[in-house]
C-alpha cells in the first residue's frame, strides 16, 4: 500500500492552495438513470437538522437494501435528492458547463475530472473522474470549513463505477486528515472496498465486492470527537447502500495499528491510483449523518 504515503506527499504541497465553497443549494429532480432497476442508492439526503432515530439494520439514513446489520442507528429528518443548503459541503454538478472540472481549485496529477451527462443521480449531469495507475484527481474543501462540527464528520457519495482498478496497491475516493500527518482514507483494493489509517499504512479489512454499471450510495464517517474519557473516539465507517460494511469498522484499533483521530482540517474528494473511470453525483460533508435515499 506504499501508494498511500506517496500520495500524501502531493497532498501536502497542493492542500494550502486548494479549496471549494459550501453547499450548492440545487434541488432540480432526478434523471433516467435514477429510475433503473438497478440504480440502488440513489439521490440525495435528509435536512442538515436530522437527528438520530430509533435502532434499526439500516447506517446513517441509509435505503431498505438487505445485507448484515448496519450500526443499529438510522437519521432522521427529510430525504431529498441533490443537496440541501443545511449541510456543510454538497455538490450536484448541476451549475457548470459539461466538460468542464468541477468548482474550487482541484488536484490533478495525471487524472482527468470534467461534468459530464453520462450518468446522473440529480438533474442532468454528474462528475466523470478517469485516473490512471499513478494519477490524482481530486477537489479539496475550503480549509474555512473546519472544524466540522465537534469533529465527527460524515461523507456521502453517490458512484457510478464504470471500471474499478485491478489487483495491486489500495486507492482513495475519500481523504480526512489533519494534525502531524494523521489520515483517514477510504477506498478499495484489488476490486473491494477498504480503509486506511496513515502513518502506517493500516488497513481496516476487507470489504465487499465494488458493485459496477449502477448507481450506489457509500458514505462514510471519521469520527474524532470526544470520548466522554479525555481521549477521542478513534472510529471509522463505511456503509454501502445504507449498511454498514462491517468488516470495514474501526473502534480505536484493529490488527495492526491504532487509529488515532486528529483535530480533522482537510478532506479531498476525488480518486488517487488505479486505472478506473467512476461517475461521482450529490457528494456531501456534514457533521450529520447524510442519508441514502429511499
Amino acid at each position: 500500500m506504499n501508494n498511500a504515503a506517496a500520495f500524501l506527499g502531493i497532498v501536502v504541497l497542493a492542500v494550502g492552495a486548494m479549496s471549494v465553497g459550501a453547499c450548492d443549494d440545487s434541488t432540480s429532480g432526478a434523471n433516467d438513470d435514477t429510475s433503473s432497476s438497478d440504480a440502488a442508492g440513489t439521490g440525495g439526503g435528509s435536512t442538515g437538522s436530522q437527528g438520530v432515530g430509533a435502532g434499526s439494520d439500516r447506517g446513517p439514513g441509509g435505503s431498505e437494501t438487505g445485507g448484515t446489520a448496519g450500526s443499529g442507528s438510522g437519521a432522521g429528518g427529510r430525504r431529498i435528492v441533490g443537496c440541501d443548503p443545511a449541510w456543510v459541503f454538497c455538490d450536484d454538478f448541476e451549475s457548470y458547463a459539461l466538460g468542464d472540472p468541477p468548482g474550487g481549485q482541484n488536484l490533478t496529477e495525471g487524472g482527468t475530472m470534467s461534468v459530464d451527462s453520462t450518468h446522473a443521480v440529480s438533474g442532468t449531469q454528474a462528475l466523470k473522474v478517469v485516473t490512471g495507475p499513478g494519477d490524482v484527481a481530486g477537489v479539496s474543501l475550503d480549509p474555512s470549513l473546519f472544524p466540522i462540527g465537534d469533529n465527527n464528520i460524515y461523507g456521502r457519495m453517490m458512484m457510478w463505477w464504470e471500471t474499478v482498478p485491478p489487483d495491486g496497491n489500495a486507492w482513495t475516493f475519500a481523504r480526512v486528515w489533519g494534525g502531524n500527518d494523521q489520515y483517514y482514507l477510504f477506498g478499495g483494493q484489488n476490486g473491494s472496498f477498504l480503509g486506511i489509517y496513515y502513518p502506517g499504512d493500516c488497513p481496516s479489512g476487507v470489504g465487499p465486492t465494488i458493485p459496477t454499471g449502477k448507481w450506489i450510495c457509500v458514505q462514510w464517517q471519521a469520527d474524532g470527537s470526544p470520548d466522554g474519557s479525555g481521549g477521542t473516539k478513534d472510529e471509522a465507517r463505511m456503509w454501502l447502500d445504507g449498511v454498514e460494511m462491517s468488516d470495514l469498522t474501526v473502534i480505536k484499533q484493529n490488527q495492526c495499528a491504532a487509529w488515532q483521530a486528529p483535530t480533522f482540517s482537510g478532506i479531498i474528494l476525488g480518486r488517487s491510483y488505479g486505472d478506473s473511470i467512476v461517475y461521482f453525483d450529490d457528494w456531501a460533508v456534514d457533521s450529520n449523518p447524510i442519508p441514502c435515499p429511499p
